[in-house]
């Protein structure tokens, strides 16, 4: 086991040198096979008892599929195998609480690698957030994440430095839409950047439209 596990880390240290996000082009299968298998020598390294090798492993896994922490194997290869397959699939009388969850996570994950334009396509035309009457429309939006990602560096966050990915809570209001709860992480810092939305307890409002699920209010206390 020790030689396969040997040839399995260098494989995927080789492929992390190669650049550092090595696996942006990636489709989100492949994203989720590739995690799976930092995952697994995570595991094995943890079976040795080497748990700071672990701890890097799982990581990097988590890094390159956040979901993999939020719901289990079997859900997210439901959702990633046939992404057209969540937005064709009919709305009636079905709980969407596993995709609200997905795409939350493919949101977090879009604004910690700072892939700007996978968090637009999350995002409704005109997004409602506290202190903002009449909500904000994607060009008046658009310049303001600029400046939040200029001055704090989202990169260097991972989305469990942001949220407490665990108190995920997804709830549906009506047809089409979905509330979904969740805590920020317990760093002060976080409160005092002047993001309105960005407080202890944040609510994000999903609602299906013909493009798909989008964000269109968040909420905070």
């Amino acid at each position: 086991m020790k030689i396969k596990l040997t040839i399995v880390v260098l494989l995927l240290s080789a492929m992390t040198l190669n650049s550092q996000y090595f696996f942006e082009g990636y489709t989100d299968a492949q994203k989720l096979d590739t995690a799976h298998a930092y995952l697994m020598v995570s595991e094995q390294f943890e079976e040795l008892g080497d748990s700071d090798q672990a701890a890097k492993f799982k990581e990097m896994a988590i890094f390159i599929y956040p979901e993999l922490i939020i719901i289990d194997r079997e859900e997210l290869n439901m959702t990633v195998s046939a992404p057209e397959k969540v937005e064709e699939a009919k709305m009636s009388g079905t709980d969407r609480s596993r995709e609200i969850r997905y795409y939350f996570s493919k949101l977090l994950r879009s604004v910690t690698t700072e892939d700007l334009e996978t968090a637009d396509s999350l995002i409704a035309e005109r997004l409602y957030l506290p202190e903002y009457n009449g909500g904000l429309t994607k060009n008046q939006l658009l310049p303001m994440v600029q400046e939040i990602d200029r001055k704090y560096d989202l990169s260097k966050f991972s989305p469990g430095d942001l949220y407490k990915l665990d108190s995920i809570h997804v709830e549906k209001i009506e047809e089409g839409t979905y509330l979904l709860t969740i805590e920020g992480a317990d760093n002060k810092y976080l409160y005092t950047a002047g993001i309105t939305f960005f407080k202890p307890r944040q609510t994000f409002r999903f609602r299906h439209y013909n493009s798909g699920w989008k964000i269109d209010k968040i909420s905070a206390e």
